[in-house]
């Protein structure tokens, strides 16, 4: 038989700290199940740190609109995870 599985949302995020950030796109990779937005951002202290941003996967992505061209390195986002984990 089949086995389906997800991993759990309150497993990896905490639904109750909103997370909002401003940086660069220092990368995209197109890929399912899910794509990924790399993006440097500059904390208080000044020092640059990479995040890594889970979205849909490349075939949801497209089917919203989104194109591999949409996001180039170097391009700024301001991004919030609210608490039900949209990316904003």
């Amino acid at each position: 038989g089949a086995a389906v599985a997800h991993h759990s949302f309150s497993a990896e995020y905490d639904p109750d700290r909103p997370v909002k950030l401003t940086g660069k796109v220092t990368d995209m990779k197109w890929s399912n199940p899910h794509a990924w937005i790399y993006l440097d951002v500059t904390g208080a202290d000044g020092k640059i740190a990479n995040w890594a941003l889970e979205t849909g996967g490349a075939n949801s992505l497209i089917r919203r609109g989104w194109r591999k061209e949409d996001l180039p390195a170097g391009t700024v986002l301001r991004v919030r995870l609210d608490s039900g984990l949209n990316l904003r």
